[in-house]
């Protein structure tokens, strides 16, 4: 019998958390709304210091006015959705390039899963969109 704290227990743990992750279904949303709390931790960081930020790198330090969240967010949101939709497809196709090698034969059409980042910045710029229309 198997005491409870096993690495057999711990093994078959991370087996079954690799095989969750495996699962597009799974993975992409967590990944997705991974990277939307990390752009909102980074755009609240830019909201807090933006005065100094603004006087330090623009030409009219005099006209840097305070931004609301919202706005942050909205900014910061757009920024990750444009940053995904035109480089989402190239990291995305390097990566897969790297992991499986060059498919000799295969076809010109693009596959669902390239399309993935497309989606993701899609979902972020509509996001900006509601928060800057709200």
């Amino acid at each position: 019998m198997e005491a409870p704290g096993d690495p057999a227990d711990r093994r078959s743990l991370r087996d079954s958390a690799r095989r969750l992750f495996a699962r597009r279904v799974i993975r992409f949303p967590i990944l997705l709304l991974l990277g939307g709390a990390i752009t909102l931790l980074a755009s609240s960081y830019v909201q807090a210091n933006y005065i100094e930020l603004c006087r330090r790198l623009a030409l009219f330090p005099s006209r840097c006015a305070p931004v609301t969240l919202r706005t942050a967010y909205s900014v910061g949101l757009g920024v990750a959705g444009l940053a995904m939709l035109i480089f989402g497809p190239i990291v995305n196709s390097i990566y897969h390039l790297l992991r499986y090698g060059q498919a000799w034969e295969s076809s010109r059409v693009e596959t669902a899963i390239s399309n993935y980042p497309l989606l993701a910045g899609v979902i972020y710029l509509s996001g900006a969109a509601v928060l800057a229309l709200a």
